[in-house]
């Protein structure tokens, strides 16, 4: 994984609570786009086996004063962003179509409209955008595709198309009640874990939780795989219920919000007002592409930042 596995807690809390959210659903999230949002990081990562690129974009309003400590530290954190000044009562449209462009661009058109039509006009001060996309190509690739049934959770098989291959010394658990397999890249920076829960009484959370953490003690077999091959897009309107419940509270209220080293007039006070969370995945022989966005908006006149994420 490109992050840090001390992301491993966050990801699986969330991971659970948004399985209470969509239970009997799929879903798709993105903790990494998540956590650089959270964390103001921004790094590209690029070999000729993998991409992994992040799209920054920092729009401030010309009639928002911010300190030159931020501007400086932003340029510093995020040095390939997109970083402007911009009349959101005026240009809020224009300033709309360019970020969506940016993040199109960025993602292979895979998220389009990021910012709905409406959203920056005289009440937005700062928005800030994190985009990403993976590409990446298996160390060992399926060798064909067929048509069969895929039974869902109702027990109701479908025809759909699955990838197919045998591989030699894969990475392979089954124990505790449920079994999983682990497909490297042929950058060793990137896997795909698949797992099932073949109890129907696992908590997957915990299992997330240990693969995140390399406490699941893998054994190197000659697996057949059949993958389903699939499309999957999910977005997350209550991401800031869900981070206030993963302690993430200050910077969602106006008393305790600090956001001193972003404002110039000190007694300007602003605080995260909203936030929204988007991701895709596709499973395509022989890559696997998945996208995130994240977004920022700051709103002056109400005293609030918008997130999008």
């Amino acid at each position: 994984s490109p992050v840090n596995n001390t992301n491993a807690k966050f990801t699986a809390d969330l991971w659970h609570l948004l399985s209470k959210e969509n239970a009997g659903e799929n879903f798709v999230f993105s903790p990494v786009s998540l956590e650089l949002l959270l964390l103001n990081a921004s790094q590209d990562y690029t070999t000729e086996k993998a991409t992994l690129k992040y799209a920054t974009v920092l729009a401030i309003d010309k009639c928002f004063p911010v300190t030159e400590r931020f501007t400086s530290i932003t340029k510093k954190q995020f040095p390939d962003a997109k970083f402007f000044n911009a009349a959101f009562s005026r240009d809020g449209k224009k300033t709309e179509a360019y970020i969506n462009h940016v993040v199109a661009e960025t993602t292979k058109n895979r998220i389009k409209n990021l910012i709905p039509n409406g959203s920056l006009g005289a009440h937005t001060t700062m928005v800030l955008v994190n985009a990403l996309y993976l590409k990446a190509s298996f160390k060992e690739n399926f060798t064909s595709t067929a048509i069969a049934d895929f039974y869902d959770k109702d027990n109701k098989a479908h025809e759909i198309e699955f990838l197919e291959g045998s591989f030699e010394d894969l990475p392979y658990y089954n124990k505790d009640g449920f079994s999983m397999i682990m497909l490297p890249y042929i950058d060793e920076h990137f896997n795909l874990y698949v797992a099932i829960n073949s109890s129907g009484s696992i908590n997957m959370a915990d299992v997330i939780h240990q693969t995140l953490a390399q406490k699941i003690d893998f054994e190197s077999k000659e697996v057949d795989v059949k993958l389903p091959k699939f499309t999957m897009e999910y977005t997350a309107d209550q991401i800031m219920d869900h981070m206030k419940m993963l302690n993430v509270r200050d910077i969602f209220n106006e008393s305790t919000a600090n956001f001193k080293a972003l404002l110039k007039n000190p007694k300007d006070k602003v605080f995260v007002s909203t936030m929204r969370h988007k991701a895709f995945i596709e499973t395509v022989s022989p890559f696997v592409e998945s996208t995130k966005y994240s977004k920022i908006a700051t709103a002056r006149a109400t005293k609030t930042i918008k997130c999008w994420t």
